[in-house]
């Protein structure tokens, strides 16, 4: 099941009122934006701290290791002794030796919709401030469409903030809630205190063993306000997620879990054999999981529920794979007059310009909602019917780069030696609906064979321009073709 999937079965899980909503996030949502994941954030540790000056050895080291708690305490301990202060070990190991500001996810943007829109909390276990950098991103889209009432980005109303043990007044509406400390890399953003900062096993100990702490009270308000948390970037096995949940488990609370097969990497036939054990392991202490299989169907499973309950939304809905079924049957139907405008669209985007390219292909493939997409079109190539021989089951793991790129919201390269390609891109673009919310739909892919076998960075950058070029060419014309089938 990829986002195109999507059913109103599998919606009808999720069975929260928006405005009941508190989100509970985790470093999974800001991989996408360019940060570490949890090992790779340890293993930068271990070198910002001075603990060990090899990148590989430090990587070998956190790949052996089962309890990366213990490192980073580690880790802290050798920043003392070097004289380094813990709080900036931890900046760097988390943005780079380059502290630039990082890109908002998806998810953290559809996050802050429902900040706006819902007045849902954000409570977070992340350092980073995605969550503020989206929600300003937000309001500053409110503001210049002229759906902010008071037009005033500089309210204490709007402005998002970032609370830490130190700093969680209630001043505001859009409040992030930092659980474990905050390493704001912004112009007086702000950077928690060491003792503020939960990152070793010595913080979590000291966190537990406390009758009552700053973020349980948070907690314990939502549960008491009958609020329904939504767990998004945790990992099952998550320390806070257990601990915190577990000691609630007879209070009268709701929650949601986002379990992706993506996460545990297995195929479909043994993630269906462990719905029953995750279900009734998280069931224990309250928590409801969702099972599906890639992390963006998440993405799309909200987006859903917010259109559908947004202000001044119609009555008209249909789930992602009755919207993508629909529209691949008209296609089926005149598959040349789709294939004609598709490669239209193909030849009005200039290609790159490569002097050692000996060969050079562009594919449009189309979702059909149940499971799979079809190649529609191809330079120089016009179907007069689906291509049998070209249909791609989708998932993270198909064994084809384009049947992976539509449960993806970024770009996709795949590089070989052999075979007729050696470069492959892919992303997948999206088209506008009347009937729910916009909804990726197809993919596109540039296939390229150059001559010493190798692309240079300055080539795979012009591939990235033309492809993200083409993308907003197919989504425009798919968009109009969406809107013709409904007049």
């Amino acid at each position: 099941m990829a986002q195109t999937d999507i059913t109103q079965e599998k919606i009808d899980e999720f069975n929260v009122k928006p405005s009941d909503i508190v989100f509970l996030t985790g470093s999974g949502i800001s991989l996408d934006s360019g940060l570490p994941d949890w090992a790779t954030f340890v293993k930068n540790l271990l070198i910002e701290s001075k603990t060990m000056d090899s990148d590989d050895l430090a990587e070998l080291f956190v790949r052996r290791q089962s309890n990366l708690l213990v490192i980073a305490d580690g880790a802290h301990q050798s920043a003392k002794s070097n004289n380094l202060e813990w709080k900036q070990v931890a900046l760097k190991g988390l943005y780079g030796t380059d502290v630039n500001e990082k890109p908002a996810s998806q998810m953290h943007k559809i996050v802050a919709r429902y900040q706006f829109e819902f007045s849902c909390p954000v409570l977070t276990t992340n350092f980073d401030v995605l969550h503020e950098i989206a929600g300003l991103k937000y309001l500053e889209d409110l503001v210049e469409n002229s759906e902010n009432p008071d037009g005033n980005t500089d309210s204490d109303e709007f402005i998002p903030k970032s609370h830490d043990e130190d700093h969680h007044d209630d001043e505001g509406r859009i409040v992030v809630s930092h659980l474990h400390g905050v390493l704001d890399p912004r112009p007086d953003g702000l950077i928690s205190e060491e003792k503020s900062l939960i990152i070793g096993q010595s913080d979590y100990n000291n966190l537990f063993k406390k009758g009552t702490s700053w973020q349980s009270e948070v907690i314990d308000d939502f549960v008491r306000g009958h609020k329904t948390f939504v767990v998004l970037g945790h990992s099952l096995n998550d320390q806070d997620i257990q601990n915190w949940f577990h000691r609630r488990s007879e209070d009268d609370f709701t929650a949601y879990f986002f379990v992706a097969r993506e996460s545990l990497g297995v195929d479909k036939q043994t993630f269906e054999r462990l719905f029953d054990p995750i279900k009734q392991q998280w069931s224990s202490i309250n928590v409801t999981t969702i099972m599906i299989d890639d992390y963006v169907d998440a993405n799309q499973i909200l987006l859903e529920i917010y259109y559908r309950n947004k202000e001044g939304s119609n009555n008209r809905y249909n789930p992602p794979a009755t919207r993508i079924s629909y529209l691949y049957s008209k296609i089926e139907k005149d598959t040349r007059k789709a294939s004609e405008g598709t490669l239209t669209c193909i030849e009005s985007v200039k290609k790159p310009y490569y002097a050692d390219i000996d060969d050079f292909d562009v594919s449009v493939w189309i979702a059909d909602g149940k499971g799979s997409i079809h190649r529609l079109s191809s330079l120089n190539k016009i179907f007069l019917k689906m291509d049998p021989l070209k249909s791609i089951e989708t998932g993270f793991d198909s064994k084809y780069l384009a049947g992976r790129a539509i449960c993806s919201n970024s770009v996709m390269l795949e590089q070989a030696s052999d075979g007729k390609w050696n470069t492959i891109m892919a992303r997948s673009f999206s088209c506008e609906f009347t009937d729910g919310p916009e909804l990726s739909i197809g993919v596109v892919t540039v296939a390229v064979r150059f001559k010493d076998q190798k692309s240079s960075d300055s080539s795979l950058e012009q591939l990235r321009v033309y492809i993200d070029v083409l993308r907003e060419t197919l989504s425009c014309e798919f968009s109009r073709l969406v809107s013709s089938l409904t007049e």
